[in-house]
This record gives structure tokens, sequence and C-alpha cells, in this order.
């Protein structure tokens, strides 16, 4: 799942200024995420609980989404097939 997925799970029916209220962020942090800009982790792991998904899966998707080279890219995705 990719992190706009994520937003839009967490979202369901109502807004990312809503979402960030719940998760105790400013709103630009969920901008900032859905636009490709860094997002702390624990944010992603609020998100999955509000979206009722796996926090672990979501992390480690969202770490290798952002990865920057081809080892750490390798190392999550190996991460990702023991999930």
């Amino acid at each position: 799942m990719t992190i706009e997925q994520l937003i839009a799970k967490a979202c369901g029916n109502g807004s990312q200024a809503a979402l960030a209220r719940e998760i105790g962020v400013h709103p630009s942090v969920i901008t900032q995420a859905k636009t490709g800009k860094a997002c702390p982790p624990w944010v992603v792991v609020r998100m999955a609980e509000i979206a009722r998904v796996d926090p672990v899966r979501a992390v480690v998707e969202y770490l290798e989404s952002s990865a920057s080279g081809e080892d750490e890219i390798a190392t999550w995705k190996r991460l990702l097939r023991t999930l």
C-alpha cells in the first residue's frame, strides 16, 4: 500500500485535516507525506491503526518507498517478504 493509499484509507469519508487532528499533528504533515516528503514513522503507524491495516507492514512499505539506495531497497523488500 502506498502512502497515498494509506492516507485515503485512514481518511475514509473525512478530510486530511480531520485525520491530522486525530493523529495530533499539523495538517501539513499529512500533505507533505502525500506529496512525497518525509513522514515520521510514528505517523505512518497511527494512520495504519486508524485505517485498520498492519502498522508494521505499513511502516516497512513506507520505508521501502522512501529508500534511496539499492541495498536499502533490497533490505526493506526482504523484510516485507517475511511479513
